[in-house]
């Protein structure tokens, strides 16, 4: 959490004319893209870091691009950082303070790591929010988003809490130039090499230096700055229920992410889980709507077969103790299952027929071809009857198909 009051310089406001700021700002781009151009392979998303670090640089001229070799245990690696300063005002007073941000491979998957590098003539003044060691823990890194995060107000936020308490203090004499102080980038604040190469190092051990450039020299200020310190530490006069009143406030701002992140896992979550019922709710409802279908279908057949039971048992009890004959049953019969017979007996007698013509001709009582012109005629009138003989059938069978039942899955 930090002051909405504050705004990081502009080019334009601060660099003098609007040309010179444009032109300045154009060669730190040209810089930052033959920096970009040296990085390995492992940076995978180097477009996105361009961009991210163009804006910070529009809004801060006093950082500087780099790229530098790191060694240690026996390994080697390649990063992209800033180096420079960024402007506070504390008890009225405008003060330069010297920082180090790194960029890792998985940038912007991954926030960058930001480190106080005071000169030789500084040291690190450890809070809560800057270890001994110089490193800066700011809740805005902890809930780092790759979409919605920006460098531009993770300095922001990091100017926000230096203000409240400075985080470096002058070893030097009173006369020391806040400009001259800015000068140098410490070893100190390389020790967050020791958690890539597996170790935990401190700002006692040996710390490996830029290849590059090791040194963090600052640009020009964009303004005047009075000769003050830089940042030189002013003990604060509180009372007990201040003090404690701002160590409590300090403490929450600390354990808020802690104590909120869970919670806002645990309301997403429920919110998933009452998606996915929502879901299950509405395919029940269709298995439910499928099966009432399937009831009505249900019961319409069985009205149908029980109808058909009533008319079987009145033609049982009609026909009790007689011998039906074709002539009834045929009666009986639907048009369609009428026609069907009659074709089918058609079909039979022709095929009689067949058989005589075929015994007239071995008798020789028929000539070949009265014989042959009867087959053909035959012929052509049974396949016509067999013809509508199926179409009768199939007229039957479909009159008599019953009703399709809905089958749930």
């Amino acid at each position: 959490v930090y002051s909405p009051r504050f705004s990081l310089p502009s080019a334009s406001r601060a660099g003098g004319p609007g040309a010179h700021a444009a032109m300045h700002y154009t060669q730190r781009c040209q810089i930052l893209d033959s920096k970009i151009a040296r990085l390995p392979s492992q940076y995978e998303h180097k477009d996105r870091l361009r961009a991210d670090v163009a804006q910070l640089l529009q809004s801060v001229i006093t950082l500087q691009p780099e790229v530098g070799d790191f060694s240690g245990q026996g390994r080697k690696v390649t990063l992209f950082y800033l180096y420079g300063t960024v402007p506070i005002t504390y008890k009225g007073a405008q003060y330069h303070i010297p920082i180090t941000i790194y960029f890792d491979a998985p940038y912007p998957h991954r926030g960058p790591r930001c480190f106080v590098t005071p000169t030789g003539q500084m040291k690190v003044s450890e809070g809560a929010n800057v270890d001994q060691g110089g490193m800066v823990t700011l809740p805005y890194l902890t809930t780092w988003n790759q979409r919605t995060s920006s460098l531009v107000d993770l300095v922001t936020a990091m100017v926000s809490i230096f203000e409240q308490r400075p985080p470096v203090y002058s070893t030097a004499a009173p006369a020391a130039r806040p400009s001259q102080a800015a000068a140098a980038q410490p070893a100190g604040a390389l020790g967050f090499l020791g958690g890539i190469f597996g170790g935990a190092a401190t700002a006692q051990q040996p710390q490996p230096q830029p290849a590059a450039q090791p040194a963090a020299q600052p640009v020009r200020p964009l303004q005047p700055v009075p000769p003050q310190p830089v940042a030189h530490r002013v003990e604060a006069r509180f009372s007990s229920k201040d003090q404690l009143v701002r160590n409590a406030t300090a403490a929450l701002k600390e354990r808020w992410p802690f104590v909120v992140d869970p919670l806002v896992a645990e309301a997403n979550e429920q919110q998933d889980k009452r998606r996915e019922l929502r879901a299950e709710v509405k395919k029940v409802e269709g298995a439910l709507a499928l099966l009432k279908e399937e009831e009505r279908q249900q019961a319409s057949q069985v009205e149908r077969l029980e109808a058909m039971e009533e008319e079987l048992k009145a033609m049982v009890s009609a026909n009790d103790g007689r011998d039906p004959g074709p002539e009834d049953v045929k009666a009986e019969l639907d048009q369609d299952s009428a026609q069907a017979l009659d074709f089918l007996s058609e079909e039979l007698a022709m095929d009689e027929l067949l058989v005589a013509l075929d015994e007239l001709l071995a008798a020789k009582k028929v000539g070949i071809e009265d014989f042959l012109r009867e087959v053909r005629e035959i012929g052509r009138r049974k396949f016509m009857c067999q013809v509508q003989r199926k179409k009768c059938e199939e007229a039957v069978r479909a009159a008599a198909k019953p009703v399709p039942t809905v089958r749930v899955a």
